[in-house]
């Protein structure tokens, strides 16, 4: 279990790592320190799929649970326009929840 869970560790590292040097050029941006907590709000996801894609994805200006929820749910949108693969294990509410 401890092996497991040091993995999990090192792959979030990681991400987190790759993260912020994808947006390391974009305007605003404040280096993402946790997973859970700095794609909650859906923003850095716009960011990065913009940064990745090439491709505009205004994210929402607010930051209330609806605009959070409209910003998830464009960036899985987009993830499934992409690949042709319904996202059927994760929804816009399990990322704003932080799950």
């Amino acid at each position: 279990r401890q092996f497991a869970a040091s993995h999990i560790d090192t792959q979030k590292s990681t991400f987190i790592r790759w993260v912020n040097v994808q947006l390391s050029n974009s305007p605003n941006y404040t280096p993402m320190t946790s997973i859970e907590r700095d794609l909650r709000d859906g923003k850095r996801l716009v960011a990065l799929l913009e940064t990745v894609s090439k491709e505009p994805l205004k994210p929402e200006r607010g930051n209330m649970r609806i605009h959070q929820m409209a910003n998830v749910a464009k960036v899985l949108s987009f993830l499934e326009k992409r690949t042709d693969e319904a996202l059927t294990s994760i929804g816009n509410e399990d990322i704003v929840d932080g799950n």
